[in-house]
């Protein structure tokens, strides 16, 4: 297992891209648990995902149904609130 806590923190973004493709190899002979706030980045590489705030998961989903919750990748960028993004989506708002 390969557990990797915010890696691309203050990182250029070409450093990256070269990291994330060298985790999309090695992710399909080692399991790979990431925490990263580079929420984009984190949704290619991972089939699912959990969303955290104030230390509890608010949401466990596919990545794929996280990529297509505009509300929810709102709240990553600042503008709301994640905790009350991810309620609304478990609620189906």
């Amino acid at each position: 297992m390969l557990l990797l806590d915010e890696p691309s923190m203050a990182l250029a973004p070409l450093v990256i891209s070269d990291m994330y493709q060298s985790l999309a190899q090695v992710r399909d002979s080692v399991t790979v648990l990431l925490v990263e706030q580079n929420i984009q980045a984190a949704l290619k590489l991972c089939e699912r995902a959990y969303v955290m705030a104030g230390g509890r998961i608010q949401l466990e989903a596919g990545s794929a149904d996280l990529k297509s919750q505009a509300r929810l990748m709102g709240s990553y960028m600042g503008r709301a609130d994640v905790g009350k993004a991810a309620e609304a989506i478990v609620d189906g708002a």
